[in-house]
């Protein structure tokens, strides 16, 4: 009888032991995936850091939207880290960067708020997805980009105001993984907005034809000064 209680209790022991590793490598996993995308713009230590940024910022954004603070801006940028980065290259009289770094489109599309587009908005440019690709296949992800865009479209005034999606980037060959990812993704991109009547950069096709890999910054993923200044200047060329 002991010794049958002594090998139940070493039996859940070794359970837990084992479910506290999983628990443990899992909070890792998602660290190592989410964190490099909110301290490339934010200066961080943890997971759980991130999290209260992502959520602060996006409080931020909203409380701008809801006292009507962009609404002499005519263009808005819809996104993650990658259009938060440009924020000091435009005017913020004309832009209203509505990017968070570390956001997925199934985050964006929670907190999007019902009046982001006003009756003076001329353009509304959506770069997101590189980091629900972390976690998601290409497939689940266009599903959200599906919602996102008709949740959008059912804010315009009128009709002329077009939205804009735009393909992922490359990242660097060491993540080749990634990329085959987004390309599938890109693919998926361009029939929604064939299926939706929205105009779609190929910004994957732009970034190929530059020295690409200048751009990074040392994860491989996120843009660097210069790789920020070559993104703006391809905004700055769609909206003249």
């Amino acid at each position: 009888m002991v010794n049958l209680w002594g090998r139940t209790l070493v039996r859940l022991f070794f359970g837990i032991a084992f479910l506290l590793l999983l628990f443990v490598l899992s909070v890792k996993d998602i660290q190592d995936r989410i964190l490099p995308s909110v301290s490339a713009v934010f200066p961080i230590e943890s997971w759980y850091d991130s999290q209260l940024y992502i959520q602060t910022r996006f409080k931020d954004l909203n409380q701008h939207v809801e006292n009507q603070r962009h609404s002499a801006q005519s263009f808005i940028l819809i996104g993650d880290s990658h259009f938060q980065g440009l924020q000091p290259y435009f005017d913020e009289q004309a832009f209203f960067t509505y990017a968070v770094a570390g956001a997925t489109a199934k985050i964006t599309i929670e907190r999007l708020p019902k009046s982001l587009v006003h009756a003076d908005v001329d353009q509304v440019i959506i770069l997101l997805g590189f980091n629900d690709l972390k976690f998601r296949q290409a497939s689940e992800v266009l599903s959200d980009f599906q919602v996102l865009v008709r949740n959008l479209q059912r804010q315009f005034i009128d009709s002329t105001q077009p939205m804009i999606l735009m393909t992922l980037m490359p990242v660097a060959e060491e993540r080749e993984y990634l990329n085959v990812q987004i390309l599938e993704l890109n693919a998926g991109i361009k029939q929604l907005a064939v299926q939706e009547g929205i105009t779609v950069i190929d910004l994957h096709a732009h970034f190929l034809n530059e020295d690409w890999a200048a751009f990074f910054q040392k994860d491989g993923v996120h843009l660097n000064p210069l790789g920020n200044e070559w993104l703006s200047d391809v905004v700055d060329q769609i909206l003249k």
